[in-house]
Formats: C-alpha cells, sequence, structure tokens
C-alpha cells in the first residue's frame, strides 16, 4: 500500500484489500479500474457536486479524468467543459455524451475565455483539475468567487494558489495516500466493491485498454 511494488509475476497483500473484480469484464479491464476509479469516488464523497452545477474537468481523457466524467454523467450532471490534447481523445468524450463545443484543446490559446463564455460569464462551480501546472491556473481563473477547486496531482502554480487565495476557494486536495499510511483497508475495499457495482449495473462502463504484450523492459518502454 503507497508504493508501486506490482511489477511481479505474484504479490501477497492483507485480505482486506482483496475485492471481487466486475463479473462483466476482462481481468484486463478490471486492472485498469482500481487507482483511477477510487480516486475518481473520493472526489464525489468529498465535494458537494449538485446537477445544477457548473463543472470545468481538466485532463478528462486519462484515467482519473474519465472516470469523474463518467460518475458526473451517471449522476445527471451535464453542464460540463472538459479538456483534451488530441482529436482522437476530444471525440472519444464527444461520443460519452458530451455537447461538441464543450471539450476543448487544452492547447487552445482563448481556453480561459471559451469557458467563461461556457458558463454565461458567471464563472465555474466546481473545477476538478487533473492536470495541474498552467491548467491549474485556467481552473482558477475562471471559477466563480467561493467555488471549489478539486486538486487531484498537487502541480498548482504559485499563480494559481494565489488566484484561488483571492477568490476565497474551497480547495479540496484528492490523496488516498493518507489512507495507505493509515493501513485504512475498508477505505481501499470498499471503493473497489463501489466500482465493481457501477460497473457490473453498467452504471458506467470500463476504460478502453491497450495490451502491449507480456512483462518486460521492451514491451513497458513500448506502453509509455
Amino acid at each position: 500500500m503507497g508504493s508501486n511494488g506490482t511489477y511481479a509475476a505474484y504479490i501477497q497483500l492483507p485480505a482486506g484489500l482483496v475485492a471481487p473484480k466486475p463479473k462483466n469484464i476482462s481481468f484486463e479491464q478490471a486492472a485498469a479500474l482500481p487507482t483511477a476509479g477510487i480516486t475518481a469516488l473520493q472526489v464525489f464523497d468529498r465535494a458537494a457536486i449538485n446537477p445544477q452545477d457548473h463543472i470545468f474537468l481538466t485532463g478528462a481523457s486519462g484515467g482519473v479524468g474519465l472516470f469523474a466524467l463518467k460518475l458526473l454523467l451517471a449522476n445527471g450532471i451535464k453542464n460540463i467543459v472538459a479538456t483534451a490534447g488530441s482529436m482522437g481523445s476530444i471525440e472519444k468524450l464527444r461520443q460519452l455524451g458530451l455537447q461538441k463545443d464543450s471539450v476543448i484543446n487544452y492547447r487552445n490559446e482563448n481556453l480561459t475565455e471559451i469557458i467563461k463564455l461556457k458558463s454565461n460569464q458567471q464563472g465555474i462551480d466546481v473545477a476538478i483539475d487533473a492536470v495541474g501546472q498552467h491548467l491549474s491556473e485556467v481552473a482558477a481563473a475562471v471559477l466563480k468567487p467561493y467555488g471549489t477547486y478539486i486538486d487531484i496531482t498537487h502541480f498548482t502554480t504559485a499563480a494559481a494558489r494565489d488566484q484561488l487565495f483571492s477568490s476565497a476557494a474551497q480547495i479540496i486536495n484528492i490523496s488516498n495516500f493518507i489512507h495507505a499510511q493509515r493501513l485504512n483497508y475498508p477505505y481501499f475495499k470498499k471503493g473497489l466493491d463501489r466500482i465493481r457495482h457501477t460497473i457490473e449495473q453498467e452504471i458506467i462502463q470500463p476504460a478502453p485498454i491497450y495490451l502491449i504484450g507480456n512483462l518486460s523492459p521492451k514491451q513497458s518502454k513500448k506502453g509509455i
């Protein structure tokens, strides 16, 4: 727990951490779910997100961002502006149900102005930042006063922190490490069981996966 020590054929771990995989997906699909899924669930457990809220989601095509987006849509939250970095990623997000003009390439020079227009210049209620750096500054700039900034990366810039302080934003830091430090097995097991429920009940679909072959240095580089 709290390590990356799973590059092995076998691993020993406490039984309290183990949960059954969803019955309707493969082992490979299940392996891609836990980290992103538990992190995305924490967003909903700790932030009060309402259906009428305007949401800004960075890194929406990444692991955590994609799971969070699916949870938003499954809970009837439609006022979402999301960023992605390629036409393939943008198209994938549109296929999930986002409006064409609600998915924006983060390289767009007018990104901040476009997002403000999407909220009718009223500002974003909740910014879910799964990228950080420059996009943390964009998220801080479009957030309304007293809005909620959810930090998944710990990569906010000094300029973003200054803006968030000036707007009296509520800042929620998302990290599973604190639960690992405390050996809080139920937190992880309950999260895995909730993920299994959403998949088996087809509330959300698992993320697409790409098999790169057996584990080896060559194949690892290929995956990267």
